[in-house]
């Protein structure tokens, strides 16, 4: 039976924008490389579970009634009376972590007070709202009997070191007839301080640096100095071409001063409500400039 999804390279850092976006690098229906997260709205999408995802402060402010109605003389009683919502946050993330491996109410028998007290709040008043956790155990109790789902798996970090409620979904995804392949990793440099760090990032001996400038560390005071220095660099270095940059944050200062030296940017930046009157101001403006520019006009 054809898969939903016949291939599709996993990666912890994978969700949000990643290049290639399909394995083979070229357009192509049910491929697509992914992370946790997005590999769980895809699944949820094949099977016909999900829904709106309910906002982090809406889901602390339902565990906080759940623990206030699990009673007195619960462990978290001093913290939850001094800051209430801090401790449900707190405990929130705790409970999260017990259902992303498995754990429910009424699975241990003779369980540790802490735990008990947790599977307490658990089974009070109304329940929490779905995370990830809940929104994962879901899948996994949804994929038996069903079709196969996905046909190929190819996993960017080895599978031994998934975290625990990702590892039990491949493993759910194998039973459901997805075959598993750990990609090779990648062996780099082999020499120099480059090949140095490297070693010692797949877990070798400590390195010691010759200073042979395959290696550096730029270092500034604030955001925007490291941005200009990256940038100036990346305009004029030879082996700056073809660098690849990873960035896990906002890039806006560093898309603004690589668009000043006419390079491409990132586009990883925050989304802003103004965003839409930013792009209309300048056109405004610019119709109003003699002499006229129809193409201002028509954007």
């Amino acid at each position: 039976m054809k898969s939903v999804y016949p291939r599709m390279v996993v990666g912890l850092g994978a969700d949000g924008a990643s290049f290639p976006v399909t394995p083979s690098g070229a357009a192509a229906a049910g491929e697509a490389v992914v992370g946790p997260l997005q590999l769980l709205a895809y699944l949820e999408v094949a099977l016909g579970l999900g829904g709106r995802a309910p906002s982090v402060a809406k889901r602390i402010a339902s565990w906080r009634a759940k623990l206030a109605a699990a009673g007195p003389g619960r462990f978290w009683a001093q913290s939850f009376d001094a800051d209430p919502f801090a401790t449900a946050r707190t405990l929130l993330g705790w409970r999260d972590g017990l259902v992303e491996s498995g754990w429910s109410p009424a699975r241990l028998a003779s369980a540790p007070k802490r735990l008990e007290d947790l599977a307490a709040a658990e089974a009070s008043g109304d329940p929490v709202p779905a995370g990830y956790a809940d929104r994962l155990c879901a899948v996994i109790d949804n994929l038996p009997g069903q079709r196969n789902v996905v046909g190929r798996i190819e996993l960017i970090e080895p599978r031994a070191l998934l975290p625990r409620g990702l590892a039990r979904l491949i493993d759910a995804l194998e039973a459901n007839g997805a075959a598993i392949v750990e990609l090779p990793v990648p062996l780099g440099q082999t020499h120099g301080d480059l090949g140095g760090i490297q070693a010692m990032m797949r877990g070798g001996e400590k390195a010691t640096l010759s200073g042979d400038t395959s290696f550096a560390v730029l270092s500034a005071t604030t955001e925007l100095g490291a941005a200009e220095a990256l940038a100036d660099w990346l305009a004029i270095a030879p082996e700056a071409q073809g660098a690849v940059l990873i960035a896990d944050r906002d890039t806006t200062a560093l898309d603004a001063a690589l668009q000043r030296r006419g390079l491409p940017p990132i586009g990883r930046s925050l989304k802003s409500p103004l965003r839409g009157i930013l792009q209309v101001l300048p056109l405004a403006i610019a119709i109003r400039w003699a002499p006229f520019d129809a193409l201002r006009m028509l954007e």
